[in-house]
């Protein structure tokens, strides 16, 4: 095999991983029903977020519903929200709108200050870096304009695919976009979705950022120090 290099891919959660951990559309939705007047507290929004967003159900596919259609199909989960803070049936798409304006809005999000460097050297030490991700189908956007575009070779968004980590589906979508490499690491946060998720497709782990249970392949606490784990 002298002379034949070996294609080496690295998957990158993006929420709590690449960026810090934030409460993005919990924070959306507050300034958005507040600036309409609607005065609701952070937990309620934080329950009702838990049954309208697909990662939470995760069980769900909905390969049928991605894109445009995926933010079609969650205000239509809001409507009901709004009905029961007794919202005009007038105001829910301007209110939908200004919560999308904020989720959008790369200035809610911190990259940490090790996510650029160590993508770098990934990259230097001939891996290609893909973004696997439960998230709203502009990410990429987003993700570019942080910064981080030039680091990374494809982006794996749910909402843009109808599965949610850790369905399998998502990560055999992912290792066959990214051209079945010969070695893979999911890299994230969370030790289900992304831990979890990842070793049954037969990826290898770190958990970053976080004290697991012991199930990823490796965990560290931070960014910087991955390089020294990986193949």
């Amino acid at each position: 095999m002298r002379g034949i290099s070996m294609k080496k891919a690295l998957f990158w959660d993006f929420d709590g991983t690449l960026i810090h951990p934030n409460e993005s559309f919990l924070d959306a939705m507050h300034t958005a029903l507040s600036k309409h007047n609607f005065m609701v507290s952070p937990d309620e929004i934080r329950a009702f977020l838990r049954t309208a967003c697909s990662w939470y159900t995760p069980e769900a596919a909905y390969t049928d519903k991605t894109g445009e259609q995926w933010w079609t199909a969650l205000y239509d989960r809001f409507s009901l929200f709004y009905k029961k803070l007794g919202v005009p049936q007038a105001k829910e798409m301007i209110i939908n709108n200004h919560f999308r304006q904020q989720i959008l809005d790369s200035g809610n999000y911190t990259l940490y200050d090790d996510a650029v460097p160590v993508l770098k050297l990934c990259i230097d030490m001939g891996y290609k870096n893909y973004i696997l991700s439960n998230n709203y189908p502009e990410l990429s956007s987003v993700a570019k304009e942080l910064g981080l575009s030039t680091y990374i070779s494809g982006y794996f968004v749910s909402s843009l695919i109808g599965y949610e980590k850790p369905r399998i589906e998502l990560f055999r979508h992912a290792l066959h976009v990214a051209g079945s490499p010969d070695y893979s690491c999911m890299i994230g946060d969370n030790p289900v979705a992304d831990i979890q998720g990842g070793k049954a497709a037969g990826m290898n782990t770190i958990l970053v950022h976080q004290n697991g249970d012991g199930s990823a392949g490796c965990q560290c606490h931070t960014l910087s120090e991955i390089p020294s784990l990986l193949l």
